[in-house]
């Protein structure tokens, strides 16, 4: 009798331990719904094409690109709160020239709205492409 208890206390012990662990695993490895949504940013400029995914809670792209801040460099001019936005003058160390802007296009349509008015949706592709006017 006396080892009966025994053995039911050590599988109690066991399973306790087993679910601690999985609860422990689970909370160690970040989970889908962490992020509303996921998107792929390129960065054209001229020859240089780069493109990695961002996974975010961000509304606009202009949010995302100070997110990520280490992944851009980015510069600007304006405010947030200015009727356009502000404008992205530098990417990773490419300042624009004078007639030079970077073009937002979403799925490969240009943009209609600037970096800190253009919505974010899950699963598009932005691009920020260096172009002249």
């Amino acid at each position: 009798m006396k080892t009966k208890i025994i053995r039911i206390i050590f599988v109690i012990i066991g399973v306790s331990g087993l679910f601690a662990g999985y609860k422990l695993l689970k909370l160690n490895t970040p989970e889908s719904n962490q992020f509303d949504k996921c998107i792929t940013v390129i960065v054209t400029i001229n020859d240089d094409i780069s493109d990695d995914e961002y996974c975010t809670n961000s509304e606009f792209l202009g949010d995302l690109v100070d997110e990520y801040r280490m992944n851009f460099n980015p510069t600007f001019t304006g405010e947030k709160s200015d009727s356009f936005g502000r404008l992205l003058i530098e990417i990773n160390g490419y300042r624009v020239e004078s007639n030079e802007f970077f073009f937002i296009y979403v799925d490969d349509i240009y943009g209609n709205y600037g970096i800190d008015q253009q919505p974010l949706e899950d699963g598009v592709i932005y691009e920020l492409r260096l172009g002249t006017y």
